[in-house]
């Protein structure tokens, strides 16, 4: 990149300007009158190499005239620019101006400072000293003492700086972006943290509601009742949830959230998988639970809530009851390895088939909570306001909590103190009327719900003027979408985030005056690379390529998935993503595409490997191919190319078979086609993008049926 190479030919030629400059650092240098054009110069004891008289307050040194150095008309191999092309020199700065003294003046404006990297305070350091010295030099002889004191701290500025340029050539020869910002590590569990802020609320403001139910709003639950309530979990979005999530953490446990929409086929193999012990559901669930949970050596517990007043069967216990049995130990007394122990295993689906288990640890969450409520502080400081100000204001709790996204959310305004309406389903127009009752300002969202939002015209019904923030993450947000949405709200900031389960929630974060289509800029303690898939090389800004990043967050890795990981997390410890991206100058990130194959229907995972392996399952089928395909309500959604043995195999057939064992968002909603061959490379890869190109009028926007 051209413009790599003139940032790095400038550095250097920064440090051989300082070095130069330097070079007396030896020798005693007396301060001298203010410089003009024919003025004599301070200079050393020795010059060629020949030893002058001895210099003393007497007998000073003899000094010839010299007229001011002219700065270079360019910097040393880089071309002067014309005007026209003036336009990628901006982010370089102008040459230090000279002086007729040895030493160089620099502003902050002369420091090479990249977005993305952080600035240390050598260079401000180093900026001050030589003002001081400079505003000295004009002075009397009598502040000789002086004058060699800020010279020698001069002296030693510029060193460090010099070594701080040496770090900040390697840093933009690689290209990797370090975020500016830094935050604290974890010391203690989450979970402790966590009860810790709802022993203090409950101290505090004890009639502070921090859950309510969205159909019946009576039933919620103050940060004085939830103190002292120890559980493990897998439940719909309830207050029950929270409540087993942080009573398996108290008890040393991992919880492992899996949806309600799960097949009992789904729910063993999570259940196999993750080696659960302790399994908490609903009565409404509870047959395809215990289904799933047949033959297992391993689950010793299983508790259900119940909704209705029909005995639960032998064996399972009752959730209220289990909540009436108080801790028989302190809770922090329980001892974790916070780099090793795992808080949380939650599922993510990849390209290779079944969902794999993320191994995120108390350090990965804790970290990530860090940095999140870092970026939460400083943009409200960037208002004016107190962060404080959250506290008893509310949201909707719409994403569903097994899912990281919605589990992280939860825990983050739990912390805010902000109260949290529980949707145990999302209907829209039961959250646009729960937007207008609460005064809700600020929402956390996925592509699929906005979608909706900006196309319905129940938006028109209910008044929205308390919106004022969408936050949206999961996937990006179509052009189309955040231009019709805005239309219709023009006061609504639309705010985009990245991230991925493997990283516990992301590592971009939303920031004020952030473009409508950016997905954030790096949080606090992260590193990112773009790196071209072609040539394995970094990309610079403006430059598309596969993103990889690194920090706290990142994942342990996948459980039992050894292979997985390796391809995951390379030896370095960076994520690679498998998204293609580019940034901008001032740091924002743009998400392209995904360059994996997953589907996201309404915000979730839906692997195409996994669908064909369920399809293939039917005896009336040869070979198939799952794509995705878009969906105006879902986002996408997913289609079958399937071959069959004979004509007698219907669409309904198929239909009937994957929905039997899959959950409803998996299902084929994208519809079926029959081809007679499925497109693959010589070494059997299916060419997705082949089967897409080859049936365009197949693969326009599906209208859902309203």
């Amino acid at each position: 990149m051209d413009l790599l190479k003139m940032a790095i030919n400038y550095i250097e030629f920064l440090q051989e300007r300082l070095v130069d400059s330097i070079k007396p650092a030896e020798e005693e240098i007396a301060p001298a009158a203010a410089p003009v054009e024919d003025a004599e110069v301070p200079h050393a004891k020795y010059k060629h190499g020949k030893k002058r008289g001895k210099q003393t307050r007497d007998n000073p040194p003899r000094r010839k005239s010299k007229k001011p150095v002219e700065p270079p008309s360019a910097v040393p191999n880089v071309p002067t620019p014309s005007v026209a092309e003036d336009a990628p020199f901006q982010m370089l700065p102008p040459l230090w101006q000279p002086y007729p003294f040895p030493f160089p003046i620099p502003t902050m404006s002369d420091v090479f400072y990249p977005s993305g990297l952080p600035m240390p305070q050598t260079p401000q350091k180093l900026c001050a000293a030589f003002a001081k010295l400079r505003d000295l030099l004009p002075a009397p002889t009598a502040d000789g003492h002086k004058f060699r004191f800020i010279k020698l701290e001069v002296l030693k500025m510029a060193t460090e700086y010099i070594d701080y340029l040496g770090k900040l050539r390697l840093e933009i020869a690689a290209m990797v972006i370090t975020s500016e910002f830094t935050t604290d590590a974890p010391t203690q569990p989450l979970h402790i943290s966590l009860l810790d802020k709802y022993e203090y609320f409950a101290k505090e403001r004890p009639d502070l509601i921090v859950f309510r139910n969205s159909e019946n709003h009576d039933d919620c639950l103050t940060y004085a009742q939830l103190r002292d309530n120890v559980c493990s979990i897998i439940l719909p979005n309830c207050w029950q949830f929270p409540i087993a999530m942080i009573g398996a953490w108290t008890a040393g446990m991992t919880a492992s959230g899996a949806s309600v929409q799960f097949t009992h086929y789904e729910l063993k193999h999570q259940f196999d998988d993750s080696e659960a012990s302790v399994i908490i559901t609903e009565d409404t669930y509870l047959d395809k639970v215990l289904k799933a949970a047949e033959g297992s050596k391993r689950i010793r517990k299983i508790i259900a809530l119940r909704t209705k007043p029909d005995p639960l069967p032998k064996g399972v216990m009752d959730f209220e009851e289990m909540l009436k049995c108080k801790p028989d130990f302190d809770y922090k007394a329980v001892k974790f390895d916070l780099k090793e122990d795992l808080i949380t295993l939650p599922y993510s689906s990849g390209t290779t088939g079944a969902p794999k288990g993320v191994m995120i640890t108390h350090f990965n969450l804790a970290s990530c909570l860090e940095m999140f409520l870092f970026n939460e502080k400083r943009k409200w400081a960037e208002l004016g306001m107190p962060f404080d100000i959250v506290i008893g204001r509310n949201s909707l709790a719409i994403l569903p909590q097994y899912h990281a996204m919605g589990m992280f959310t939860m825990v983050a305004l739990t912390f805010m103190g902000i109260q949290q309406i529980m949707f145990r389903k999302f209907h829209l127009e039961s959250m646009l009327m729960h937007i207008e009752k609460f005064d809700t300002t600020v929402l956390i969202l996925v592509p699929a719900i906005i979608n909706q939002m900006a196309f319905s015209p129940l938006l028109d019904k209910y008044d929205m003027s308390c919106l004022m923030t969408i936050n949206s993450g999961s996937a990006p947000l179509s052009k189309n979408v955040i231009e019709r949405l805005k239309e219709r709200l023009p006061d609504i900031n639309i705010r985009q985030s990245y991230g991925m389960t493997e990283m516990s929630l992301g590592c971009h974060f939303s920031v004020l005056n952030q473009p409508d289509n950016a997905t954030g800029k790096l949080t606090a303690n992260m590193s990112m690379k773009v790196v071209n898939q072609e040539t394995g090389k970094e990309c610079g800004p403006m430059e598309m390529g596969e993103l990889r990043v690194k920090g706290p967050v990142i994942m342990k890795g996948y459980k039992n998935r050894p292979e997985d990981t390796k391809k995951t997390l390379d030896a370095d410890g960076w994520l690679i993503t498998g998204d293609l991206v580019y940034y901008d100058k001032e740091g924002f990130l743009y998400v392209c595409e995904r360059a994996k194959e997953l589907i996201k229907v309404k915000g979730a995972q839906v692997a195409p490997a996994e669908l064909e392996d369920v399809i293939l399952g039917h005896s009336g089928v040869v070979d198939c191919a799952v794509v995705g395909v878009q969906h105006e309500i879902n986002g996408e959604a997913p289609r079958a190319f399937v071959v069959r043995k004979s004509d007698g195999v219907s669409e309904e057939d198929i239909h009937r078979f994957v929905n039997e064992r899959v959950a409803r968002y998996k299902q084929l909603t994208g519809g079926i086609i029959f081809v007679e061959t499925i497109p693959r490379t010589p070494t059997g890869k299916i060419l997705r993008r082949r089967l897409k190109e080859m049936y365009p009028a197949e693969n326009s926007e599906i209208r859902a049926k309203l």
